[in-house]
């Protein structure tokens, strides 16, 4: 069921491998690259693996840096939360300084009066 959710997704060109016409780097695609006996590539079967190699670097590096931005931001955000005092404390560490910040200013106006 997954799997039929992530095929309906859209996704960008740059992320998929670019279609190539030429013979060579089709069977560049489909040879096993780790035989003994294969000693030498050709120029497409190099450019082949570059390109793909490319493109699982990109999108492996963006998948990394969604994961990693939606974390910074969802631990920012509770900071924040709790700055405000929005959120309860946590482990009794109260870091809310809205009260703090009230009572200044109640202080101050009743000394001005």
């Amino acid at each position: 069921m997954l799997s039929e959710v992530l095929k309906e997704l859209p996704t960008s060109d740059y992320i998929k491998p670019k279609r190539v016409s030429s013979p060579a780097v089709k069977k560049a695609y489909m040879k096993p690259y780790l035989q003994k006996k294969q000693e030498t590539f050709t120029r497409e079967e190099c450019e082949a693996m570059i390109e793909f190699a490319i493109n699982q670097h990109n999108r492996n590096a963006g998948l990394i840096s969604m994961a990693l931005g939606f974390t910074f931001i969802a631990l920012f955000a509770d900071g924040l939360f709790r700055v405000l005092g929005i959120i309860p404390p946590f482990m009794g560490i109260d870091v809310s300084v809205v009260q703090d910040v009230v009572d200044k200013l109640k202080d101050e106006l009743l000394k001005q009066m």
